[in-house]
């Protein structure tokens, strides 16, 4: 443990006082403030004083048009890596979280039921990236004849990913033909991942010269029209119509330049795909999110498992975040995820 000076306790004290007003309030924080909420028992004057250095040091600033002072990006990163205390949810919020996924049977229903979670208990942007598929273990396929040339395919792999797709084929397909291609798929597919299973299937009919030949071939077509077997990226977003209503983005350009990000999904998708390659929560506050369009934004993002995949979840917001709130409800949910995939 780093012993720490006298000065710095205090410098301490006083930027903790500063965002922690400013997170509660969006006004600019005076000495007056700070001297009330840390109780250090120092004089207006001194606390000025220390305020002035935690600005030439980066940590704070202060508007043109007021004399209060409000946090940096720099201010905010070192109050989450070194001063930020996470607070529980309560007992309601964790009922009501527990609720939802007791009623959920489907991973695609629990994903929508974790954006909106997300944005109802934080009135924050929700974001939620689905697992990738890719690497989900396959369980089973079912060919359903719709119409003379229509088919119906439906695939479920072992983490309870449903994904299914209407395809048009050009031979007529019938029932009983549909039936012996699904049992062919299921006994070589069963246990492989999405990629595999297309592999699989591709060496197959290059290796196969018995009656298989026909079925094989047919199962290959069936898949690579379904596009079923092929890796895909879904993001969900909830509450952000949220950007409207925070002080910080009031004027036109702001909300426009953060609601073309959040469209466009691009950067988003970056970063959490690179955040599911490790556990625990991460924060990315300002310009740390690498975007010029959203840099008044923080990102607070925890990775979650469902069975052999891992996927995203995360609460965007001005830097005016309740980061310890926040840290403590998306590494909460996420490890919900994680623990109701494991009953599969």
């Amino acid at each position: 443990m780093v012993n720490l000076t006298d000065y710095e306790i205090r410098r301490n004290r006083i930027l903790l006082a500063v965002i922690e007003s400013f997170i509660q309030t969006a006004l600019p924080v005076g000495s007056r403030v700070v001297s009330e909420i840390s109780r250090l028992g120092l004089s207006t004057a001194t606390i000025r004083n220390i305020m002035a250095r935690l600005e030439e040091e980066g940590y704070i600033t202060h508007p043109h048009t007021s004399a209060g002072r409000i946090p940096t990006p720099k201010g905010y990163r070192f109050y989450v890596d070194h001063l930020i205390a996470t607070e529980r949810l309560t007992e309601k919020e964790q009922q009501w979280i527990e609720e939802a996924f007791q009623q959920s049977a489907m991973i695609e229903k629990v994903m929508e039921k974790t954006a909106r979670l997300l944005y109802e208990i934080t009135d924050q942007v929700a974001v939620v990236l689905f697992p990738q598929t890719e690497l989900s273990l396959l369980k089973r396929i079912e060919l359903i004849p719709v119409k003379e040339h229509e088919v119906l395919v439906v695939l479920v792999t072992s983490a309870g990913f449903i994904k299914n797709a209407l395809v048009q084929v050009e031979e007529e397909t019938g029932k009983e033909e549909l039936l012996r291609i699904s049992h062919f798929m299921n006994a070589e597919l069963s246990n492989l991942t999405l990629s595999d299973a297309y592999d699989t299937l591709y060496h197959r009919l290059l290796d196969e010269r018995s009656s298989f030949f026909y079925i094989c071939k047919r199962a290959k077509e069936i898949m690579e029209i379904s596009g079923l077997l092929e890796g895909e990226e879904r993001l969900y977003l909830e509450g952000t119509h949220t950007i409207l209503e925070k002080p910080e983005f009031r004027s036109f350009e702001r909300i426009q330049s953060i609601l073309s990000v959040l469209e466009e999904k691009k950067r988003l998708l970056e970063i959490l795909r690179r955040d599911s390659a490790s556990e625990g929560v991460h924060v990315h506050i300002g310009e740390e999110i690498g975007d010029e369009g959203i840099q008044g934004c923080s990102l607070v993002t925890s990775s979650y498992r469902v069975g052999e995949s891992q996927g995203t979840l995360g609460v965007m917001g001005p830097t005016r975040l309740n980061y310890g709130r926040v840290m403590s409800i998306v590494r909460h949910i996420a490890s919900k995820i994680t623990e109701w995939t494991e009953t599969f």
